[in-house]
């Protein structure tokens, strides 16, 4: 879900992408790495003023960076209505986690028509 929220232009990703879309009031929805440091937390949600609604994910940074394809992500927000309603209704159930993910968190080796899959996907 937050792979197509990045790709239809949806999401700011990192610290100061967050706090723009924050003071632009286009930001909807925050999601923290779990392992995101508690001054980036304090500033984002200081710029929030209580009224954002925000949440911890239960992945590390590089694990949302990997979502995203980037290295590491420590912070996210969520910039389309429809796409935080969804999210904070999936993210308690955890099925906001792309199967591949779980697989990466579980060590788990790609059969090789998923890595032909996983590859063109990162190419597009």
């Amino acid at each position: 879900m937050i792979g197509f929220a990045r790709r239809a232009g949806k999401v700011s990703v990192g610290s100061s992408q967050v706090q723009m879309a924050i003071k632009a009031k286009r930001a909807l929805f925050v999601l923290f790495a779990s392992d995101a440091s508690e001054k980036s937390k304090e500033k984002i949600l200081e710029n929030a003023r209580g009224v954002l609604p925000y949440t911890v994910l239960p992945v590390s940074k590089t694990e949302l960076g990997h979502l995203l394809g980037r290295d590491i992500v420590g912070v996210i927000s969520i910039n389309d209505d429809r796409f935080a309603r969804t999210l904070q209704e999936l993210v308690p159930q955890k099925k906001w986690i792309k199967p591949r993910l779980q697989a990466v968190k579980k060590g788990k080796k790609f059969r090789p028509e998923e890595r032909k899959q996983y590859e063109r996907r990162r190419k597009s």
